[in-house]
């Protein structure tokens, strides 16, 4: 269990894809009114698989649009900081509808420790964020 905490406390001193990305196709902001932890997203999905503004894919069906970069910036708890991190790690590469099923246990599974009920809503931010991110249209240049 301590590598766990080691391992969080790595990802949120050092967080993976901390930052902004040149060129988002959709960017979301989300807050946790509990304790006030924010996060930024942004997300770039693979080139030929962006959707139209009106949602319709431009070569694959919108849930196959494929996420090639993905950043974060936030200020919130270790907890909330290392869960996007972890996340957004795991998500390259997926596809939006492989995304839309993760589940607060996979969050939860990525940590490795009892997330207990008060912390919880600092796990799930990220998750949360992303959730409402892979809904979005994609912006075009």
């Amino acid at each position: 269990m301590d590598n766990y905490r080691e391992e969080i406390i790595e990802h949120y001193k050092h967080p993976q894809n901390y930052g902004h990305l040149s060129h988002a196709d959709a960017t979301v902001h989300e807050r946790n009114s509990s304790c006030g932890d924010v996060i930024d997203m942004e997300v770039a999905y693979e080139k030929g698989a962006a959707l139209s503004a009106e949602g319709a894919s431009t070569s694959t069906a919108a849930g196959a649009a494929k996420i090639q970069n993905v950043r974060f910036t936030s200020d919130g708890c270790s907890i909330s900081r290392a869960s996007a991190s972890m996340l957004t790690e795991e998500v390259k590469g997926m596809s939006r509808a492989d995304i839309a099923k993760l589940g607060p246990q996979d969050i939860f599974d990525m940590l490795g420790v009892n997330i207990g009920t008060t912390r919880a809503k600092c796990a799930l931010l990220p998750l949360d964020a992303m959730k409402k991110l892979i809904k979005l249209p994609a912006k075009h240049e």
